[in-house]
């Protein structure tokens, strides 16, 4: 495992360390990848990238050749929550489905499933979910809710607003998203996040 200086931020310098290093795999925030030349970082094939909205450009420079997928977690599941399959140029920009342990629904404001195309807000449920915030009840109160979905409700959510006109919908893409509610069996929390940005679309699988 390769951990980067603190004192490495990105361009020439990230580039320089993952040649020399010969990294194959590695999770780098968007803003950092941005600035990477991919020339010459042959054996650099698996990369996810995440942090920030992830614009087609990128992915047009960095897909081609390589696993490049796309990565989202709020805080309150630390660090991840979704991850896509692997992008190609021109196909559209979705931040993937849950991954193994996360449960997720969109819902509108009474925390109903919305239709597909509708925005929502992105509950997310599971064992990585965090339990509140640490000596703060009132936050934690505002923003954890109980599971709408289960039978015997015992925990939170947390909502983060995105500005006026972005949301998070449900998309088709894959074939396999949907806004339906699942098995509640192990889910007792949930969090509620919106992304920040319009263009990130969530496939949920059943």
């Amino acid at each position: 495992m390769v951990i980067v200086p603190t004192d490495i931020y990105g361009g020439a310098e990230l580039a320089s360390l993952i040649r020399r290093e010969h990294v194959t795999h590695a999770f780098v925030t968007t803003a950092a990848l941005a600035t990477v030349d991919p020339a010459g970082l042959d054996e650099f094939r698996h990369v996810v990238v995440g942090g920030e909205a992830l614009p087609p450009h990128l992915v047009g420079l960095w897909a081609p050749g390589r696993e490049f997928v796309n990565a989202y977690g709020p805080t309150e599941t630390t660090v991840m929550a979704d991850i896509s399959e692997p992008m190609t140029v021109g196909a559209p920009i979705t931040i993937g489905g849950p991954i193994r342990g996360v449960h997720e629904m969109i819902l509108d404001s009474r925390l109903q499933p919305v239709p597909v195309g509708a925005p929502g807000e992105l509950y997310i449920a599971g064992i990585g979910l965090a339990r509140g915030y640490h000596r703060r009840p009132g936050l934690t109160s505002e923003r954890f809710v109980a599971d709408p979905s289960a039978s015997q409700a015992t925990g939170c959510t947390a909502p983060v607003t995105s500005p006026p006109g972005e949301a998070i919908t449900p998309s088709n893409t894959s074939g396999a998203a949907t806004s339906r509610s699942r098995s509640a069996d192990s889910v007792s929390n949930w969090a509620r996040w919106t992304p920040r940005s319009p263009q990130w679309r969530v496939s949920l699988t059943a």
